[in-house]
């Protein structure tokens, strides 16, 4: 096949008498090198450097909202193509709900993020309340643009000689990572901004890639390839902040100020990190109502919460409770016993 020309005369936004080229064009490479900037901060550094008091914070959500609404310059087909992943309505208008859903997140920890004061579980709720309203509003498209049961992502045409077992992994590979997204962006904490923006990455790769297949610059298996990629590179943010723990670096000065604040029990941690899993189970197993799914994530999650606070405040007023000297004593005695039997 004879490849296309990346940019053609369509990138053109009208505005009225005045006519704006290369809109589109400029926006994604700005989001693409802030994506590689990012990333590379995330992996140099631990942390992607989302101070929350910057305006330069509020303003990323924006800029790549905007890109994925810049879409709506080209014609796109309204039904999907069978032979090869090439952007159609529904998954358009899909990306563009991702994205929001991912910038309002990002903006909602913004404006009240749950380990800075007391905002009860409000929060938590609220974020429950956003994914729910961006899926709701997914189905809505899909029964309008879609007439069969395929999904979006997880149905893309493969190229030629690519085993069904490979296909069948991967599309179970596909499905985990968007339940573990949705999850991250549901009761992720001091990470949610690193994890909301990273979450967008995939979302607009794809919709670039496919027009480097509809261009006949890559195959649709390599669609496959790099977004597969794209999808395990949101993986980076949890592995970078273990590294950083275990290796005792110190965060961010503004991330130290969005943490929690009293010790957290570390049952419910472990428990914490089931709770991704878990969705997995009840989704793809279980086959549980996608909805139902996100209410017993946050609920948990929220009960978890409760939980560690009460045993924290507990001990508290235990410690207080006793004489200055005797707290300390009580540490040393057990912590002594416990070196002692590890003989």
């Amino acid at each position: 096949m004879v490849s296309q020309p990346l940019f053609t005369d369509h990138d053109v936004v009208h505005l009225g008498v005045l006519n704006v080229p290369h809109v589109h064009k400029v926006l994604g490479f700005l989001c693409l090198g802030h994506y590689a900037l990012r990333f590379w901060w995330l992996v140099r550094y631990g942390s992607m450097y989302f101070d929350p008091s910057s305006w330069v914070t509020w303003a990323t959500p924006a800029v790549h909202l905007l890109l994925s609404c810049s879409s709506f310059i080209f014609p796109v087909p309204q039904r999907r193509f069978d032979s090869k992943p090439i952007i159609w309505k529904e998954l358009q208008l899909h990306n563009i709900l991702f994205t929001f859903r991912s910038c309002i997140i990002f903006w909602l920890w913004c404006l009240t993020p749950c380990f800075s004061g007391d905002c009860g579980q409000r929060h938590w709720f609220l974020r429950l309340l956003m994914v729910c309203f961006s899926h709701y509003v997914a189905d809505r498209i899909t029964e309008k643009f879609e007439q069969s049961s395929k999904t979006t992502t997880r149905d893309m045409p493969w190229g030629p000689n690519v085993p069904k077992w490979v296909q069948q992994y991967v599309k179970v590979y596909y499905a985990v990572c968007q339940l573990f997204a949705t999850t991250a962006l549901l009761i992720c904490g001091s990470l949610v901004l690193d994890s909301a923006f990273a979450i967008m990455f995939p979302i607009q790769l794809s919709t670039f890639l496919m027009t480097l297949v509809r261009k006949n610059l890559i195959s649709g298996t390599s669609w496959h390839v790099w977004y597969a990629l794209s999808l395990g590179a949101v993986f980076a943010i949890p592995i970078s902040h273990s590294l950083r723990i275990s290796l005792k670096l110190p965060p961010p000065s503004f991330l130290s100020a969005l943490t929690r604040t009293h010790e957290t029990p570390l049952v419910c941690e472990v428990i914490k990190l089931l709770i991704a899993p878990l969705a997995v189970f009840l989704r793809l197993k279980l086959r549980l109502d996608k909805y139902l799914v996100f209410a017993i994530v946050t609920v948990s999650f929220v009960s978890l919460t409760l939980f560690e606070r009460e045993v924290s405040s507990q001990k508290a007023v235990y410690e207080t409770s006793l004489p200055e000297n005797v707290v300390p004593w009580i540490r040393n005695a057990v912590g002594g016993s416990l070196a002692f039997m590890s003989r």
